[in-house]
C-alpha cells in the first residue's frame, strides 16, 4: 500500500522533467508545403504551371502565407528584381504577407515601379510594416498617374495622417473613384476572369492617364 504513492510521485517527476526538456528544445519550423509547391511551379514549371502558381499566390496567398515563410524571400527578392510585371506584382504581394524587414528596400523600390499593378501592391505591402518612413513615402502616391494607386495610397494614409491639407487630398481621391467594366465569357474560369480583370484595369489606367494629361495641358 505504501508503494503506490511513491510510484505516483516518481512518475510525476519524470513527466515534469520530460516536459522541461521539451520546453528548452527549439521547435522545428513547420514547412509550408503549399508555398513550396507554388514556388516550384513558378520556378521550374511550364508556362501554364507558372501562371497557375502566380495566380494561386496572388489569390490565395493571404490564407497560406505568413511571417514564418521567410525561406521564400531570396527567391521573391530575385524575381522582383529580374521578373516580368506579373512576377514583380506577385513577389511584392508575398513579401508584404511575410512581413520581414529584409524586404523593405524592395517594397520601397516597388513604389516607383513602371507598372501600376506593382506600385499598388507596394503601397499595400508597405502599409503592413511599422516603418518610420511609411507615411512620407506613400503621400506622393496620392498624385500617382493611376487611379487605383491613388486610391490604395488614400486608403492606407487615411488613418495615419493628421495634417488637414493631406486629409483633403485623401478625401478628393476617395470621392472620385473610377468605375471599371469587366467583360468575361466564362466567369467560372479563374484564368479567364483574372485576364479580364487585368485587361479592364489596364484599359482604365490608360484612360485615366490620358485624361490627367489632357487636364494638365489645359
Amino acid at each position: 500500500m505504501k508503494i503506490q504513492p511513491v510510484l505516483i510521485v516518481f512518475c510525476s517527476l519524470l513527466i515534469l522533467f520530460g516536459c522541461g526538456q521539451n520546453k528548452d528544445k527549439p521547435s522545428k519550423q513547420q514547412r509550408n508545403l503549399w508555398l513550396e509547391e507554388r514556388i516550384e511551379g513558378w520556378k521550374n514549371g511550364d508556362e501554364d504551371q507558372r501562371w497557375n502558381a502566380l495566380g494561386d499566390i496572388a489569390q490565395e496567398g493571404i490564407f497560406n502565407i505568413s511571417k514564418k515563410d521567410s525561406f521564400a524571400l531570396p527567391f521573391l527578392h530575385e524575381r522582383f528584381k529580374a521578373g516580368d510585371e506579373a512576377e514583380r506584382e506577385t513577389a511584392m504581394g508575398a513579401m508584404g504577407l511575410i512581413n520581414d524587414p529584409a524586404s523593405l528596400p524592395y517594397i520601397k523600390e516597388g513604389l516607383k515601379d513602371e507598372s501600376f499593378f506593382v506600385r499598388k501592391k507596394a503601397v499595400w505591402g508597405l502599409s503592413r510594416f511599422d516603418d518610420s518612413e511609411k507615411t512620407a513615402l506613400i503621400i506622393p502616391l496620392l498624385d500617382d498617374k493611376n487611379d487605383l494607386v491613388r486610391q490604395q495610397a488614400a486608403n492606407v494614409l487615411k488613418p495615419l495622417v493628421t495634417d488637414e491639407k493631406i486629409k483633403k487630398r485623401i478625401a478628393a481621391v476617395l470621392n472620385n473613384l473610377p468605375m471599371v467594366t469587366i467583360e468575361v465569357k466564362n466567369p467560372q474560369d479563374p484564368q479567364e476572369m483574372g485576364k479580364a480583370v487585368s485587361d479592364a484595369l489596364r484599359e482604365q489606367a490608360h484612360q485615366g492617364e490620358n485624361q490627367r494629361k489632357a487636364e494638365k495641358a489645359e
